[in-house]
């Protein structure tokens, strides 16, 4: 059975979209935002959408705006990443009764904290009322730290958003604390989620005082708490002993602009697909990624303002359709515009123009490519030794047309034989076929050897077989967000040695059955080290990282490098055919490959009876999952079935 919804008169055109006001730091306010459905409108058929009065094309319009103007919320990774951290974090602390973890989420301005943070408390209150109907349940709870904020204001926002009565000047901190206590505690809240935290400075006698009382808070509510804030690694908040106990407690999760990738490209399509235009095409956004990615800095706040506000300049101006020219006449944040501002052109330089071809004029000083490098990195370099802007080096030129294509213009600019950037850069001017591998920092040493400097910093296409530079003995691999991260193996060449053995595991059994087994290794191993499963030689490598302590953060090098050798060694058990057949059989075959998984990687000490059973349920799994992702799909069903 289909449905057609029905078109709406001229007169009812005026109620759509109408505005939802209401701040989110007012129960009244969070409780329409969660109950609020996804922003939607309708065109109108191209015959109807003629035929509108001049009062209803007004009103259309006037809807329409009222649409766009409105923030669309896109399921972006950071998103998903903090949806997904603080589900963890609610059921881990639902049992309990000491200290209970949280998370911190950072970033620069309009990167998306607070629109994460806000559909992290939308989903957890969606989630409780639909196992929870008709309860007046208050799960969720959502403020902003206050500006020089003391203890009172603190618990002010608190009773602010609970809706109390009227507090007075006669009330103390004390009395509105208990009370709000004692209402969070009545009302079942177990989310609490505090904005603008970098507000908090440890180094101030102010912040310290707004730190004890929300440790307080913590400490008397039976909820977890989540907090966002501007840099807050360097605004204070993990300063001094109070700073360490919020870090010692809390998770961090880190958000920032996109690298120019498949995922920024997706979430221009995104947003684009959001545009109710009448004569817009699909895919003229995603054809100017790299412009807009130029425009914005990879910020997804500036993004969603420019597209947002040269769609209604588009309905403004009668074009209905969002053009370059309508993006570049539309202006956005200072941060953005003042990091995009293009050079002023020069006479013998190029600027910008309609031809899309390069001025071909070989540089002064050549660079040549590093092995792998991505593309986007060699341009970088070559702009950066020559002192010129990436814009100004691809910049077309107005008055010399070049007949060569893309490679042979970089070749004559750069200085490089055409066959020296094709084999160094993988897909060299084909975006679309980028290789199926992740863009990480080369190994710093190698850069130095083959530039003769350390200034420069190349991006290269690694493999999350790639973990060690074994020339230099350099951890190169997964979480260096940076090359002074690049950690030194030279005390432990049991890692080196590990990567050595993955190579030739690689070889022996190829990329499809390695991929398989890495991933689901390490996920292995990752849920054994949190049951105490040969942790001395991981401590051990740790202690010789950091003499000072052993301990490490989520998403520290370290934290992965101490367990590689671990991983290969199970890797090089579940990639054989035989051992991975073992462990598919019955149970009497099935203790052949438990007991050679001891033997390999034997306990330190026996697992609690809970665990044990788990181990050998998870052993059997792994394997199937192994297997699962290495067998071909099966056919289709023919018509005949």
């Amino acid at each position: 059975m289909v449905v057609t919804k029905p078109e709406p008169d001229e007169e009812d055109i005026a109620d759509l979209g109408e505005a939802r006001p209401g701040p989110t730091t007012r129960l009244e306010g969070w409780r329409r935002f969660v109950e609020e459905d996804l922003a939607s409108f309708d065109l109108l058929p191209e015959p109807k959408w003629h035929s509108l009065s001049p009062t209803g094309r007004e009103a259309y319009d006037e809807a329409r705006i009222r649409y766009h103007s409105e923030l669309q919320v896109v399921r972006t990774s950071a998103v998903k990443e903090i949806a997904h951290q603080g589900r963890l974090l609610t059921l881990l602390n639902q049992r309990e009764h000491g200290a209970r973890r949280g998370m911190i989420v950072s970033g620069k301005q309009t990167t998306g904290k607070t629109t994460a943070l806000k559909q992290l408390g939308r989903l957890h209150e969606l989630r409780i009322r639909q196992r929870y109907p008709g309860s007046d349940r208050i799960p969720v709870v959502y403020l902003t730290a206050p500006p020089k904020g003391s203890p009172r204001k603190l618990a002010m926002e608190f009773a602010r958003f609970l809706g109390l009565p009227a507090v007075g000047p006669r009330h103390n901190t004390i009395d509105i604390t208990s009370a709000v206590c004692q209402v969070m505690i009545e009302a079942r809240t177990d989310l609490v989620l505090v904005d603008e935290i970098h507000l908090m400075n440890h180094a101030t006698l102010v912040g310290e005082d707004l730190s004890d009382h929300l440790k307080y808070f913590t400490e008397h509510l039976p909820a977890t708490f989540v907090y966002a804030g501007i840099d807050v690694e360097q605004s204070g908040v993990f300063t001094g002993v109070r700073g360490k106990q919020l870090g010692g407690r809390c998770v961090l999760v880190r958000t920032g602009p996109f690298p120019l990738g498949p995922e920024w490209r997706s979430l221009v399509a995104s947003l684009e697909a959001t545009l109710r235009l009448h004569q817009h095409e699909q895919g003229t956004l995603v054809k100017h990624s790299d412009y807009l990615h130029q425009r914005t800095g990879g910020v997804i706040g500036s993004l969603s303002h420019l597209i947002r506000a040269a769609a209604i300049s588009a309905i403004l101006d009668n074009s209905e359709r969002i053009t370059r020219a309508t993006l570049k006449s539309t202006r956005i944040d200072h941060n953005s515009e003042s990091a995009a501002q293009p050079p002023s052109p020069r006479k013998g330089v190029a600027v910008s123009g309609p031809t899309g071809f390069w001025l071909v004029r070989p540089l002064p000083l050549p660079v040549k490519p590093f092995p792998r490098e991505t593309e986007d990195s060699y341009l970088w370099r070559l702009s950066q030794t020559n002192k010129i802007s990436v814009q100004r080096l691809a910049s077309p030129s107005q008055w010399l047309v070049s007949q060569q294509d893309y490679v042979g213009r970089l070749s004559i600019v750069s200085g490089q034989p055409r066959n020296s950037l094709l084999r160094a850069i993988p897909h060299l001017g084909k975006t679309e076929e980028r290789p199926r591998q992740r863009a990480r920092y080369a190994c710093r040493r190698c850069v130095a050897q083959r530039t003769g400097t350390t200034d420069h910093i190349v991006w290269s296409w690694t493999s999350h077989h790639d973990q060690v530079c074994i020339r230099h003995r350099l951890w190169i691999g997964r979480a260096v967000d940076s090359p002074a991260r690049q950690l030194d193996l030279t005390d432990l060449p049991e890692v080196v040695h590990a990567q050595r053995r993955h190579y030739r595991l690689l070889r022996r059994h190829g990329v499809l059955m390695m991929d398989a087994c890495y991933q689901y290794t390490s996920a292995l191993w990752h849920s054994l080290f949190q049951r105490g499963y040969r942790l001395s030689e991981r401590a051990e490598r740790l202690r010789l990282l950091s003499p000072a302590n052993g301990q490490v953060r989520p998403f520290d090098p370290r934290r992965y490098l101490a367990v590689y050798p671990e991983i290969v060694e199970t890797i090089s058990l579940y990639a054989s055919p035989y051992w991975r057949r073992l462990a598919l059989a019955d149970d009497t075959t099935f203790e052949q490959f438990k007991a050679e998984f001891n033997h390999r990687l034997p306990q330190e000490r026996a697992l609690r009876s809970t665990a044990r059973s788990w181990l050998l349920t998870e052993l059997r799994q792994t394997a199937m999952r192994i297997e699962s992702a290495v067998l071909p799909p099966a056919p289709p069903p023919s018509a005949s079935d």
